[in-house]
């Protein structure tokens, strides 16, 4: 039986708010704004002092991966609970919200 990757970051933000159940999660301190779509894909990345960009728009990159038997494997979902940041990964072998 294989094994599922789990993956759970415990933030603790200033502000912490979610859009939508299946929307976008968003991040916020003072210094930073954070939005990740529902789908794993970094959205937003902006400095709040200089209100610059970081993030690239015609670039998309996962939020994260994870490396499993030597493939590495993309974030394919983000949900936040209280103040927990759940990333799921898509394995082709167990399919799409591997956690």
């Amino acid at each position: 039986m294989q094994r599922l990757a789990s993956f759970g970051v415990a933030l603790s933000l200033a502000v912490i708010s979610q859009l939508a159940a299946a929307g976008p999660v968003v991040l916020e301190t003072d210094a930073m704004r954070l939005e990740i779509t529902a789908d794993g894909m970094l959205k937003s990345l902006r400095a709040r002092a200089a209100d610059r960009e970081y993030a690239w728009a015609t670039a998309p990159v996962p939020i994260a991966s994870v490396q499993r038997g030597g493939k590495w494997f993309p974030a394919s979902s983000v949900e936040l609970k209280g103040d927990q940041l759940r990333v799921g990964f898509e394995s082709a072998a167990q399919g799409p919200g591997t956690r």
